[in-house]
């Protein structure tokens, strides 16, 4: 049974130094509206999460927030030099920060949401411009059509890993794309056993009404690897990709203060929700076998609606983008 459920959720300020943060002009509020297909306790997964289909958004009812009114959003280009026009209210959390969070959801969308110069910086329609070789879906209307896509990373040496792929879990998934995955994380996931993704961001409200959010981000071109033919060497490669992204070198990567994306918001209307971003700023190469691998995880665990691309939000004008981009220092990136 459909259920509409208001939460209020404040946009509070940390205490933050550095010059990028400002002094708390006091606690901004934002409704937004949980729509749930089947209801949930908080503090308490459902029985039937694995089967939940969980969307967050705005009401209808509810006025839009303009962008001149909102926090700095997302996605920002995270190209080195880029600087923006918004003053953050705090300082975005850092990489040693993740271990206190619970991952809530994976999803991705079609082409990088995010830009970075000379990694994923090309638009579609022009990436035959910026490598060798012609695969097959080149001309063709990109897949699914109607989605809006982001930026693509450049397939340069890459003819020989081009051939068609046939994925049996992910929908929509094509040899040749990019594709932007995000990791979300939360303060106030489910408290599981084990490890356990839903569909959307509805289980980040688990057990507070106001958590705190982490997504990271990561671009990926995705490649066919022939040579991945038996069951050990697939799993060798997937390397638990449903859990954790390929690890960026130490410089690499960046954390800013920003919001939730997708192609309802854009430059005008802007998400009132805050996130706490990692983005790997060069592209990943992924394998195939390894996309679908993580989707049949996802599969497994009751996901429906992340199997398939989301569309991508447009780039955020320098006007509405987080002055600073600072480096992502993580235990884990001692390469």
């Amino acid at each position: 049974m459909l259920r509409l459920t208001t939460i209020t959720v404040f946009l509070t300020c940390g205490i933050a130094s550095g010059s990028e943060c400002l002094d708390c002009a006091g606690d901004e509020i934002q409704l937004v509206q949980l729509k749930e297909v089947h209801s949930h306790q908080v503090g308490k997964s459902n029985a039937n999460a694995a089967t939940q289909e969980v969307e967050l958004e705005g009401s209808e009812n509810d006025p839009p927030l303009y962008c001149r009114d909102a926090e700095p959003q997302s996605p920002r280009d995270v190209s080195s030099g880029f600087v923006g026009d918004m003053r953050a209210r705090m300082k975005p959390l850092d990489g040693d920060a993740i271990k206190d969070f619970t991952q809530v959801n994976l999803h991705w969308h079609l082409g990088a949401e995010h830009y970075s110069k000379g990694e994923y910086d090309i638009p579609v329609g022009k990436h035959l411009h910026y490598r060798h070789g012609v695969p097959e879906w080149d001309g063709h209307p990109l897949v699914p059509e109607g989605t809006q896509p982001g930026f693509f990373c450049n397939l340069r040496h890459y003819d020989d890993y081009l051939k068609p792929y046939d994925f049996q879990y992910c929908k929509h998934a094509k040899v040749g794309y990019t594709y932007e995955f995000h990791w979300v994380f939360s303060s106030a996931g489910p408290l599981e056993r084990e490890f356990r993704i839903f569909n959307g961001l509805g289980q980040a409200f688990n057990r507070s009404k106001n958590p705190t959010a982490i997504v990271r981000g990561q671009v990926c071109r995705i490649i066919n690897d022939e040579r991945l033919r038996t069951e050990d060497q697939i799993e060798e490669d997937y390397n638990n990709f449903i859990e954790q992204w390929r690890e960026p070198y130490l410089g690499d990567a960046v954390r800013y203060v920003g919001s939730t994306t997708g192609p309802s918001y854009n430059n005008e209307v802007c998400s009132p929700l805050q996130v706490n971003w990692h983005v790997d700023t060069k592209c990943c190469t992924l394998t195939a076998q390894t996309m679908d691998r993580t989707c049949q995880r996802m599969a497994e665990l009751g996901l429906t609606t992340d199997l398939a691309p989301h569309g991508s939000r447009e780039l955020v004008d320098r006007a509405y983008s987080s002055v600073v981009a600072y480096p992502l220092n993580d235990e884990d990136m001692r390469h």
